[in-house]
């Protein structure tokens, strides 16, 4: 039998780990700080690793029966938000119902685990974008036992997790609402930790709290802002201009993803959960009457049940749109990132030496960084 650790594109989802009856199997962070499943001696060829991957024999995916441009009625969500609110609203009716949400959160540490939450006061943990892969080690289980117990259950997640857990599940229980997310592809948590000690280093405190999208005016904002505690324990907060920020410059170059995202078989349009959450890029030309809203979200509704389960959802204005308006500017729907030369180049000198100062500046600060920051603020300058 083929042994787990060979499927090259193993996408890390930990389900294999999780399911293997003698728990020989052990997810460890590889160079490039992503983590694959290692096997132990105690492997008993059952085969349950291959059943549920999801990456081995991907699991086929629903068109979606309805489209929508949305967003939350609560200014306030939107806000908070990175794009719709929409994923609050969702939450918070499966809360309301005595149910158990399961999303990224940052622990103290800003690393990302797949948590689970029951209360409205927690949703702000797994609210906005987080460009990581997420730890999903303690979800299977707890989510099987949720749906035993019949809670109701949503789970968000990339579309590759979703699939390892309708996997893990084998059934379609009534008490769990999946939703996926449109998937840029995700970054090595190993070298986000490292990124996260040089900032430390450069601002002098010690990060609490690190928010990607930060909204800043109207629509859908690009805005990094990080909170630290000095010294002296007092707090301060840098923001950072999504287009200047060097780990969203390498994100969206395809510079910081896992290898297997570059062949993912779920980027398409028939996809695994119920509802598909994701940015309406391009809304002000689709939809030009929502221009000033503060936030719009792409939802698509690709099963009866996720249908059933956002006709309940309230504070939501839901508008029909077309897939002719939003495939234009949300290509991820449709293929994964390219693989290119940088990418390799960028991980071969991040696995030589780790993220210390000299990779920082040589490596992952973009070329001509500063020449970049200087032209950009004086075109900044001269508009105004």
């Amino acid at each position: 039998m083929k042994n787990i650790m060979e499927i090259e594109e193993c996408c890390g989802c930990g389900a294999c780990a999780e399911i293997c009856p003698v728990k020989c199997i052990e997810m460890k962070q590889s160079k490039e700080g992503f983590l694959f499943p290692e096997v132990g001696k105690n492997c008993i060829n059952c085969g349950k690793c291959y059943a549920v991957c999801p990456i081995d024999t991907p699991l086929c995916g629903n068109k979606y029966i309805k489209s929508y441009a949305a967003y939350s009625q609560d200014e306030n969500v939107r806000r908070k938000s990175s794009s719709g609110g929409v994923f609050t609203k969702l939450a918070e009716t499966v809360i309301k119902n005595g149910g158990s949400v399961f999303g990224a959160a940052f622990n103290t540490d800003i690393q990302l685990f797949h948590i689970k939450i029951n209360s409205l006061s927690d949703i702000e943990k797994l609210r906005g974008s987080k460009y990581l892969q997420s730890n999903m080690k303690t979800v299977y289980k707890n989510v099987m036992d949720n749906i035993q117990k019949k809670i109701l259950t949503m789970v968000v997640g990339t579309p590759c997790q979703i699939a390892a857990l309708k996997k893990y599940i084998k059934t379609d229980s009534e008490y769990l609402i999946t939703i996926d997310l449109v998937c840029h592809g995700v970054p090595s948590p190993g070298m986000f930790e490292g990124y996260i000690k040089i900032l430390e280093k450069k601002y002098h405190g010690k990060v609490y709290k690190y928010n990607f999208r930060e909204k800043k005016g109207n629509g859908i904002s690009y805005s990094t802002c990080i909170e630290l505690l000095d010294r002296n324990n007092n707090k301060k907060t840098i923001c950072i201009d999504g287009n200047e920020d060097p780990y969203i410059m390498n994100f969206l170059t395809n510079r910081l993803q896992r290898h297997s995202c570059f062949y993912c078989p779920y980027t398409k349009i028939e996809r695994v959960g119920d509802i598909t959450i994701a940015d309406y890029w391009g809304i002000e030309e689709a939809h030009p009457e929502l221009k000033e809203v503060q936030g719009v979200s792409l939802v698509l509704v690709n099963t009866k049940k996720g249908d059933k389960y956002l006709k309940k959802t309230e504070g939501l204005t839901l508008i029909e749109t077309e897939e002719e308006k939003f495939s234009k500017k949300n290509n991820h729907l449709y293929e994964p990132p390219k693989l290119e030369n940088v990418r390799n180049e960028f991980y071969g000198e991040y696995r030589k030496r780790g993220f210390d100062s000299k990779f920082y500046k040589k490596v992952f600060l973009p070329r001509h960084y500063k020449i970049f920051l200087l032209k950009r603020r004086i075109l900044m300058l001269i508009k105004k």
